[in-house]
């Protein structure tokens, strides 16, 4: 998906791809800040990956008008848009580089402590689960070890 960013007279100013707009007005592309401070007047829109050439002039600033030689989503696809750029601002905040390994992990946590104050027995299939992410966790822990960093 290709971020937008735009004035009130649709006069193209940002194109961002596969990012998120959080809403202090930061864009994050996997994760990473690359611009902050978005200003607040600009309107927003998310419109498919496709090339962008076109909305270039010949010294590589942006030329275009918004939705002008843009291909758009539909109004339903809009709506769904909007709650998959939540869910990655969500992994973005919860960590930068590795979100959706680290909520797993929180929830994974959690789930067993609530398991062990009710005096429940998790299923088969999450306690393989469970094992399996400590082992692995354990390891990347060893790794870590031995890194200069």
């Amino acid at each position: 998906m290709l971020l937008v960013l735009y004035s009130q007279a649709g006069e193209l100013r940002g194109l961002y791809r596969d990012a998120v707009l959080t809403a202090d007005r930061r864009v994050l592309v996997d994760g990473r800040e690359i611009a902050s401070g978005v200003w607040p007047d600009l309107l927003t829109a998310l419109v498919p990956d496709q090339p962008t050439d076109q909305l270039y002039d010949e010294r590589g600033m942006l030329c275009g008008r918004y939705p002008d030689g843009l291909m758009c989503y539909s109004a339903a696809d809009q709506l769904a848009i909007v709650d998959v750029t939540t869910g990655r601002a969500i992994t973005a905040a919860v960590h930068p580089f590795c979100g959706t390994e680290e909520t797993l992990g929180i929830l994974r946590d959690q789930l067993v402590q609530i398991l062990n104050a009710l005096g429940m027995k998790a299923t088969a299939g999450f306690a393989r689960l469970n094992e399996v992410a400590i082992a692995e966790i354990e390891a990347g822990r060893v790794k870590k070890e031995g890194l200069d960093a």
